[in-house]
């Protein structure tokens, strides 16, 4: 069925609907019908035809903290419109309100004796998504900024603020995989390297926080070799430039990050062989946000096929 669409007025454009569809879906004038973006496609449906039903679990974790963090996750990165907590002291209570400042849409709706609930109140979209995305990358480079910086100046408040940031980054991924299984416009044959993509960025931003942490808790001042503090610069740098493909997928520049990352794997084994406890300790995390890197690269040549 082919439709051509008119001019009307200044930047706008209007098109018929076939009196045939109007008539099966009993429809008048005034009436309202649901325009769904599907890629680069448009579907209209009837309003009470694109009404989802309500998405809804009852999780109850009988007390164990761990658990209870646990099958929040799941129920948001699944999509759940409404999830019902059965709450056992007020260390739950604690424990939902800290998770549900960071589930973004989502918001502490009605708490009563022995149960809370938990609703989404704003509806996700692939705009949103690529808005996530994008912040997710800048979060995360402004980590791998930061501590390189910190190590420079020996600085424990900047690799504080590292750690800071990490618990922002997994909750732009925690999204950015929410709209992946909750919106329909989302090209499926995409969202499996697009899920990996956001999974692999936070397992990164945790090794990048996990480096900070080794000399933030430290009760001493900070001590670094000259050797992992270029080794540790050259890795952030890989990375940031890797982040940096990811939006702008440029061919001339892959062969110089597979032979960045191929020397630097080299540079890491050297300093792995012969290093004390804590040097090789940054060394390990080093080693496995380069090889994360080289996972994360298929995903995103995938993505922009």
């Amino acid at each position: 069925m082919i439709r051509k669409i008119v001019a009307q007025g200044k930047g706008a454009n209007t098109l018929t609907l076939p009196a045939e569809w109007i008539k099966l879906n009993n429809l008048k004038p005034g009436d309202e019908v649901a325009i769904i973006k599907k890629n680069n496609d448009l579907i209209i449906t009837t309003s009470r035809k694109n009404e989802a039903p309500v998405k809804s679990i009852e999780i109850n974790a009988e007390g164990n903290k761990i658990l209870l963090t646990a099958l929040l996750n799941v129920c948001y990165r699944k999509g759940y419109d409404e999830v019902y907590v059965v709450i056992h002291d007020d260390n739950e209570v604690s424990t939902i309100k800290d998770k549900v400042a960071r589930m973004i849409g989502y918001e502490i709706m009605e708490s009563k004796e022995g149960k809370m609930v938990i609703k989404r109140v704003a509806s996700a979209s692939i705009e949103e998504y690529n808005n996530s995305v994008k912040r997710a990358c800048f979060t995360l480079k402004a980590m791998l900024d930061t501590l390189n910086i910190g190590l420079k100046e020996k600085n424990k408040k900047r690799l504080l603020e590292v750690i800071e940031m990490d618990a922002n980054l997994d909750k732009l991924t925690d999204y950015g995989r929410h709209i992946l299984l909750k919106d329909s416009s989302v090209d499926p044959s995409n969202a499996p390297n697009s899920y990996l993509f956001l999974w692999s960025m936070e397992k990164i931003g945790d090794l990048v926080r996990d480096i900070a942490k080794i000399y933030s808790n430290s009760k001493q001042k900070i001590k670094i070799d000259s050797d992992i503090e270029s080794l540790n610069e050259q890795v952030m740098s890989l990375a940031s430039q890797f982040y940096d493909l990811a939006f702008a997928l440029d061919n001339a520049k892959i062969p110089e990050f597979f032979s960045k990352r191929a020397a630097l794997e080299v540079k890491i084994f050297a300093v792995i062989s012969n290093s004390s406890k804590e040097k090789a300790r940054h060394a390990h995390y080093l080693e496995s946000i380069v090889r994360m890197l080289l996972d994360s690269f298929g995903q995103i040549v995938m993505s922009n096929l």
